[in-house]
């Protein structure tokens, strides 16, 4: 997977939304840890990126279908995927400072948001 970045500065203040539709997203974590599944129909998440004063609101939805074996009987099971999340993340390196000596243009500029392969990694 590769690595990739955005830079908080690059965010609109009205946020910016982002489809992780590349298969390998979702696979290679897969064949990393063993899982034994596989995707019927594609998988994809929509995430929308809102930069806040102290970080960043990130909202999206995962939606799919993916064939798993059944934890008890070992038999194909489908597995609909069609879950929403919100998370916050603190702009990294936040240090209680008086208000007169916040630099937040500065932090914006210093501030990234990772992706690996086109997904937001939290």
């Amino acid at each position: 997977m590769d690595l990739k970045h955005i830079a908080l500065n690059e965010i609109e203040p009205q946020g910016c939304s982002i489809t992780v539709s590349d298969e390998t997203v979702w696979t290679d974590p897969a064949a990393q840890y063993h899982l034994f599944c596989r995707m019927v129909e594609p998988v994809f998440a929509e995430v929308f990126i809102l930069p806040q004063e102290d970080g960043c609101l990130i909202r999206g939805t995962i939606r799919g279908v993916v064939a798993m074996p059944c934890n008890r009987c070992m038999e194909e099971t489908l597995v609909v995927l069609n879950q929403s999340f919100d998370e916050f993340e603190e702009y990294p390196g936040q240090v209680e400072t008086e208000p007169e000596e916040e630099n937040s243009a500065g932090l914006l500029d210093e501030c990234v948001i990772s992706m690996e392969s086109g997904a937001p990694v939290l």
